[in-house]
């Protein structure tokens, strides 16, 4: 499935199909980092993209063009991405997307800036399997007249892990039939990683493009290594040679905040420029650390805070359960006010607390003593839980501070 939540590398590059393709499988391998280190998903979104090119002989970075990310309100997908050309901020080309309901892109439209108005230049529709793996894309170009007509598909084939293992590209003829014109595959390491993909050409078998991805240590790419077919002087033949090399580098919380780029000239590599990706943090979203012991849930910009001061990523080895011995415990309750609201709760509520509390963590326990959700209040004065998925009944806020604890019955609905 092509999840836009967690974005990647997207769009960076042109043409747009290309990018679009390779950007799949850097966003799945993320998708699994995150997922291994326990980190909540779709903690940042991506702003924006600039691309630098690198001036050899000043030995600067001259800006030559951002791509603008635009979203609607807390909206985890872009609906519109605009290329702009620096430094003058010169209108490019724009791409606009649709998306089903579990955040999966239902249509993509591509248009380029010409005579001072958006240009229609390409238009894709996205089709899904019912297990949400997309299995057919279909591209469509404007006519004259400015009707969408079909020229190309793709059919998309997985295993049975849910990995991608290869694509079918069909080209339209003149009179309307479709034929067969190359496959697109990807090939895995043993540890489940992508190793390399390349395109075939079905009519003479030759392979047209490779790329191939290097993890060094880790489950995200850091390197990609791109060859393509070119014709060869001294063989006299095409053969695949070296092109470009993207060197991946990443923030905590997993996510590409730098890509070097090197191109492939006179049997060397020579670096060209780089990519730098901006983000923000979505409103509401949370990350889960393990500090000094305790499993908590922090919001990302003060992630930071904690993993500078020996906290990690994820819920404490021994903790995973999240079942801790409340009961028995004595607690000295501090006369700092606590305002809880709506109580009863039914999908979250609020804990309101005066500035000068002495609180650290809020922890929300269930009748039994298991905790559901630890929560960071230092220096926050309202905080919100989300009981979405907890069953109705009584649960305790615990609130624990240096100083002070105190406690308040929570009834969820």
């Amino acid at each position: 499935m092509i999840k836009w939540a967690s974005l990647l590398i997207w769009f960076i590059a042109v043409p747009a199909i290309m990018a679009q393709q390779h950007n799949y499988q850097v966003r799945r391998q993320l998708k699994t980092e995150k997922v291994k280190k326990n980190l909540k998903p779709e903690i940042q979104r991506l702003d924006s993209v600039v691309g630098f090119y690198y001036d050899t002989q000043s030995g600067s970075h001259n800006p030559v063009y951002l791509f603008d990310y635009n979203y609607r309100g807390w909206k985890a997908n872009p609906y519109e991405v605009v290329r702009l050309i620096l430094p003058g901020r010169t209108a490019s080309n724009r791409q606009l997307y649709t998306y089903n309901r579990d955040g999966s892109a239902a249509t993509y439209i591509y248009q380029e800036w010409v005579a001072g108005s958006w240009s229609n230049v390409m238009f894709t529709r996205y089709n899904y399997s019912s297990e949400g793996n997309l299995i057919h894309e279909m591209f469509f170009r404007p006519t004259e007249t400015g009707d969408w007509v079909s020229y190309q598909q793709h059919f998309y084939e997985y295993d049975e892990s849910g990995n991608r293992l290869k694509y079918l590209r069909q080209m339209k003829e003149t009179d309307g039939s479709w034929y067969d014109f190359s496959e697109n595959f990807w090939i895995y390491d043993e540890a489940g990683r992508l190793y390399r993909r390349f395109e075939r050409r079905i009519a003479d078998t030759v392979v047209i493009w490779t790329e191939t991805y290097n993890y060094g240590d880790g489950t995200v790419p850091t390197e990609r290594i791109r060859q393509n077919i070119k014709y060869d002087p001294v063989t006299k033949q095409s053969l695949l040679m070296d092109d470009t090399r993207d060197l991946y580098y990443y923030d905590i919380f997993g996510n590409p905040n730098l890509i070097e780029q090197f191109s492939w000239t006179n049997d060397a590599w020579h670096y060209t420029g780089k990519r730098v990706l901006y983000y923000s943090f979505k409103p509401g979203c949370y990350i889960t650390i393990c500090y000094e012991g305790e499993t908590m849930t922090v919001r990302p910009e003060k992630a930071a805070y904690y993993l500078e001061r020996g906290a990690t990523p994820g819920e404490c080895s021994g903790n995973e359960a999240g079942v801790v011995d409340y009961q028995g415990k004595s607690e000295s309750f501090s006369q700092s006010p606590v305002i809880v609201y709506p109580n009863p709760a039914y999908d979250y509520f609020h804990v309101q607390l005066s500035p000068d509390h002495p609180y650290t963590t809020a922890s929300l326990y269930s009748i039994n003593g298991m905790k559901m959700q630890t929560l960071e209040v230092l220096g926050m004065t309202n905080t919100i839980f989300n009981t979405e998925g907890l069953k109705s009944g009584r649960y305790i806020l615990h609130l624990a501070g240096i100083t002070a604890n105190n406690q308040v019955m929570i009834i969820i609905r």
